[in-house]
């Protein structure tokens, strides 16, 4: 079978698979205007911060460092072994904490917690469960920007965390967002908090790397994924997403706009410069996530 027809035959099921998806999209929840995700401009602390003193974030110090700078914490949250919420942000220990290179959701909290983290400034740290981080940022008035984690045991994943949300009864000041559509799909099932897809990576190409017609059609799949989950019509409408999360060199005015007038909010990540800050903040992009508050 020739290149030719095998991505021919790629495109259309692609196309009929999103036409399908489409019949079947979720409604979104109401979010008034005077929602705290609708201001521009609100500064979101990466992972707390990742700056000298706490480079590997995710840490309850490098949360405490953003109080003066930020509105909101963005944190990763992962299920282990044993079923807790941890707060984490690699699949595997072996990168972020000293010890054997596991992943996340085959250790356990114990196991975790005795882990030394492999950065030195961060040597006295432990991991953090969710529910403490929730606890603390509740005790401080920071919304918090929820990114679950992993690309299996979703339903575990996505009522394990809210059950922690609603016993904290912090709904109304938590965004869900993640890199995979089925955990935002699923969350938006589950409860009306809402919820954002985040954009940046080649999902199709990671997912579908070991298949040989993928690796073929890589730069066509990404470019088409890409622009189904940035387009407020496509991606974001079906998975009932009331935010478009993308790095932050995809927005434009253009598109800024359209989400906008299509009633979705914005979130641009990575943004550790000043001048780039200052733009998305003009172009009226509602969050600028960062891993240095205290300069941007």
């Amino acid at each position: 079978m020739s290149k030719k027809i095998l991505g021919a035959g790629a495109c259309a099921c692609g196309v009929v698979t999103a036409w399908l998806l489409m019949k079947v999209k979720l409604s979104r929840p109401e979010l008034g205007d005077g929602h705290w995700t609708r201001k521009q401009g609100s500064i979101v602390g990466h992972r707390g911060a990742r700056i000298k003193t706490c480079p590997t974030g995710n840490t309850m110090s490098a949360f405490k460092s953003v109080l003066e700078h930020a509105v909101a914490l963005e944190l990763d949250v992962q299920i282990t072994a044993d079923d807790e919420i941890v707060v984490f942000h690699d699949l595997k220990t072996g990168q972020q904490l000293q010890g054997e290179d596991v992943a996340v959701m085959d250790t356990t909290l114990a196991d975790m917690q005795s882990r030394v983290f492999s950065a030195e400034a961060d040597s006295k740290e432990v991991v953090p469960t969710f529910k403490e981080v929730l606890s603390y940022s509740k005790s401080q008035n920071l919304k918090l920007l929820v990114e679950l984690k992993g690309w299996s045991r979703s339903a575990d994943l996505c009522k394990k965390t809210l059950d922690i949300i609603r016993e904290q009864g912090y709904e109304e000041h938590v965004v869900i967002i993640s890199f995979n559509p089925v955990y935002v799909y699923v969350m938006r099932q589950l409860c009306d908090i809402p919820t954002a897809l985040i954009v940046g990576e080649t999902l199709p190409t990671f997912l579908l790397k070991n298949i040989p017609v993928v690796n073929m059609f890589s730069s066509l799949l990404d470019k088409v994924y890409l622009h189904m989950a940035i387009t407020p019509s496509l991606l974001p409408a079906f998975l009932g997403a009331t935010t478009i999360a993308a790095e932050h060199t995809l927005f434009t005015p253009a598109l800024v706009k359209a989400a906008s007038e299509a009633g979705f909010t914005t979130d641009a990540w990575t943004v550790n410069k000043q001048s780039n800050a200052t733009s998305l903040a003009a172009m009226g992009v509602n969050f600028i996530t960062t891993d240095i508050p205290s300069i941007v």
